[in-house]
């Protein structure tokens, strides 16, 4: 695998949240088509098909850390009451 550069790194960090190519543009102030050209570039150092691919070769060679318990715990209490998944039924 080639190496990845620090804003291919930032484009595949902000892609696993979920940023569409436009809001990670706007996020790391480049244009849209700078953003499809990193996408293109990790796909092509990894070798793969697609996005999601590129993605777990980079967690298997230890390039991408899963986040923390403790984000993914703050980020499901901040969750709409309607979104847990222990809120009960709707008509409550």
């Amino acid at each position: 695998m080639t190496a990845i550069n620090d804003m291919e790194l930032a484009y595949v960090r902000l892609a696993c949240e979920g940023l569409s190519c436009e809001q990670i543009a706007k996020r790391i102030f480049r244009s849209v088509h700078t953003v499809y050209c990193y996408r293109e570039e990790v796909r092509r150092k990894t070798g793969s098909r697609n996005m999601i691919e590129a993605i777990a070769k980079l967690y298997d060679a230890g390039i991408l850390q899963p986040k923390s318990s403790y984000e993914t715990i703050r980020t499901r209490s901040s969750c709409p009451q309607a979104m847990r998944e222990d809120a009960g039924p709707v008509g409550k």
